[in-house]
């Protein structure tokens, strides 16, 4: 947890949210924003980003930065 930015919100997505949300909604509080829908992470940004859009909160794509907490499979690997 101590590698997650303070003071913002959070979209979490993906099989670790199933997982790890209750500890992350008691380490964020309100920050942490969960999403139920699809498992496709690139779906579920697409739908977030939309979402944004529709309510005139456009975010500049340089801004976007994810965090990865475990190796990709091809990391993992090597």
């Amino acid at each position: 947890m101590a590698r997650l930015p303070g003071r913002r919100i959070i979209h979490f997505l993906g099989s670790g949210v199933r997982i790890y949300g209750d500890k992350i909604s008691a380490y964020l509080g309100d920050k942490a924003r969960f999403s139920s829908r699809s498992l496709f992470i690139a779906a579920e940004v697409g739908l977030i980003g939309y979402a944004k859009l529709r309510m005139g909160q456009a975010v500049d794509f340089k801004a976007l930065e994810p965090i990865y907490f475990r190796s990709s499979q091809a990391e993992e690997k090597r």
